[in-house]
């Protein structure tokens, strides 16, 4: 991915050394992202994100706010056969219940469809009502089954799936080169 994404005031783009100070202090330290995280100090996790840029159709980004490029969250998709992808997504707590998330999903669902992502599909713990809302809001739509390639690691009673089709697909952020 060589491209960014701006969205209002949020922009979307590939992890780079200097977002690890902000990072670790809003995403990596937040508290209610614990699970999703093992302790790495920003540097270390961002070192780790720089090389999937190598990996092909594997995009890994940091969301960032405003003139000085915080970074509040993270956006991801691993795209696979046949024209699908699974992502993921964290806000930190702070920056919550602000719209940040849901411009930034609606931004990212875009950005796929353009680079030819057909479906896109994303998951969420049962009890999550936040993350359910915001896929709900980014057109999202619940759905029964997923295809194996799609999730094969995660506790699958414990999720909810959501997907979205080029067909049912909002209003996107601009991309920029």
């Amino acid at each position: 991915m060589h491209e960014y994404i701006r969205t209002g005031e949020l922009l979307i783009r590939p992890f780079q050394e200097k977002d690890a100070e902000s990072f670790e202090r809003n995403v990596l330290q937040d508290a209610t992202l614990a699970s999703f995280f093992d302790g790495e100090s920003g540097e270390d996790y961002i070192s780790a994100r720089l090389a999937y840029r190598n990996q092909p159709r594997f995009y890994d980004c940091v969301i960032l706010l405003g003139k000085q490029e915080e970074a509040i969250g993270e956006i991801n998709a691993a795209c696979i056969p046949k024209g699908m992808a699974d992502i993921g997504y964290v806000i930190a707590s702070p920056y919550r219940s602000r719209g940040y998330g849901r411009a930034a999903l609606k931004a990212w669902i875009g950005y796929l469809f353009e680079e030819g992502i057909d479906v896109i599909y994303g998951a969420c713990r049962k009890g999550n009502s936040a993350s359910i809302a915001l896929m709900r809001h980014a057109g999202m739509e619940p759905c029964r089954q997923v295809p194996k390639k799609v999730r094969m690691r995660e506790n699958e009673e414990d999720l909810i799936y959501f997907r979205i089709g080029k067909k049912t697909e909002g209003k996107a952020g601009k991309m920029h080169a």
